[in-house]
């Protein structure tokens, strides 16, 4: 079950604050349908981790983006200004 932010800021803030366990935070949210093993996820994260962010380096790496694929695509279409219809296809 993916969580939105605010409900990850919401059982943190429950567990630390009111110090409740996952079950209660469970039966306390039950419009939420929250999972048990969900809740316990979120706060052995926070426990080995500390805040409910992503760890540093976590997910997809940046490529596409990068400085030289930038001045490359800015190069490419300053050329077609003098010269229309010279440009690359993508096909």
């Amino acid at each position: 079950m993916v969580l939105a932010k605010n409900d990850l800021a919401v059982i943190v803030t429950c567990f630390i604050e009111k110090g409740w366990t996952f079950t209660r935070i469970a039966k306390e949210f039950a419009n939420k349908k929250w999972n048990y093993r969900s809740i316990n996820r979120v706060l052995a994260k926070y426990r080995h981790t500390g805040p409910a962010n992503r760890k540093k380096g976590s997910g997809r790496p940046v490529t596409a983006m990068t400085n030289e694929s930038l001045a490359e695509v800015e190069q490419l279409c300053q050329s077609q200004d003098d010269k229309p219809g010279t440009h690359k296809s993508q096909r």
